[in-house]
């Protein structure tokens, strides 16, 4: 999509809701202009459901007028973190201390 954005004084800022469909508070999200510009600063989140909104933010010490630009968006679902504990070595004795072991099953015999 393209965003051409105002003429920006130094530290002013400038919004751009954008539909991005699956879009969730808590999901990753990234955006980026192009031609990029060290002078012009993105940031990006989730806004509401199916909504993202991107800030952009003149970083430099003078007013800055950037031609309009491709704007590319991106989101990822986040993901929780499964940690999983290991046994390290065959020590059975060390297994056991830390509850590892099971205690064999009864014979039918």
């Amino acid at each position: 999509m393209s965003w051409d954005l105002p003429s920006l004084a130094p530290g002013a800022t400038s919004l751009l809701d954008v539909t991005v469909n699956g879009a969730r508070a808590g999901d990753l999200v990234q955006a980026s202009l192009v031609p990029s510009t060290r002078f012009i600063e993105l940031d990006a989140a989730v806004w509401s459901n199916n909504t993202m909104r991107v800030l952009a933010r003149n970083i430099s010490a003078s007013t800055f007028d950037l031609a309009a630009a491709t704007l590319s968006v991106g989101v990822a679902k986040r993901r929780a973190l499964q940690v999983k504990r290991r046994m390290r070595g065959n020590d059975p004795s060390r297994a056991q201390k830390h509850g590892h072991l099971r205690k064999p099953l009864a014979s039918a015999g």
